[in-house]
C-alpha cells in the first residue's frame, strides 16, 4: 500500500503554481549513500507545468540494481535545494529527501513540481521501500511504504 496525505491547501495559488517555470531555483543533488560501495541515489526535478489536482499517486519502480521513486513536492517557496540520502537494512530500502530553502532572495509562492529519486546499487534481495520527507508543505512524512516488484519493470502500487 502507498500511503498519500492531499494537499488541496497549497493549490490556492495555482495560478502561481503554473508560472513556476521559469523561476524554478530548485537544485537536484545527489545525497550519500551509506553502504560501502553504492552509489548516492539521483534526485531529478521536473521544471516543466506543475502537475494538476489531485496530484498523482506515487510511483514506485524497481529493476535488478535500482529504485526509483516518483511524487509530487511541495514547497513554500521555489527557492528551494533537494537532496536525497539512501540506506538498505535488511530487506528495505530506506530513502530520505530534505527540501532546504537556499538562502537566496525569492519570491513567497507556492512550489509545486514533480520529483523523481532514484537508488542505485541496491541489491535484489531488497523487496520493500519506505521513503521519507523534511521541508515539504502539507505532507505526511512518511510518502511511500510498499513492497516492490524487482526485474519486472512493473509499477508497485
Amino acid at each position: 500500500m502507498i500511503r498519500t496525505r492531499g494537499v488541496a491547501s497549497v493549490l490556492s495559488k495555482s495560478a502561481n503554481a503554473a508560472c513556476l517555470a521559469g523561476v524554478l531555483l530548485i537544485a537536484g543533488c545527489a545525497g550519500s549513500a551509506t553502504g560501502p560501495g553504492r552509489l548516492a541515489p539521483l534526485v531529478s526535478i521536473s521544471t516543466g507545468a506543475p502537475p494538476s489536482y489531485p496530484f498523482p499517486a506515487p510511483q514506485v519502480v524497481g529493476t535488478a540494481s535500482t529504485v526509483s521513486v516518483s511524487a509530487v513536492l511541495v514547497t513554500g517557496t521555489p527557492c528551494y535545494s533537494v537532496s536525497a540520502t539512501d540506506r538498505i537494512d535488511g530487506k528495505d530500502l530506506i530513502i530520505d529527501i530534505v527540501a532546504k530553502s537556499t538562502s537566496a532572495p525569492c519570491i513567497p509562492m507556492t512550489l509545486v513540481a514533480q520529483y523523481t529519486v532514484t537508488s542505485r546499487d541496491v541489491p535484489i534481495s531488497v523487496t520493500h521501500v519506505t521513503m521519507e520527507q523534511r521541508g515539504f508543505v502539507a505532507s505526511d512524512s512518511v510518502v511511500v511504504d510498499t513492497d516492490v516488484a524487482r526485474l519486472s519493470g512493473e509499477t508497485a502500487g
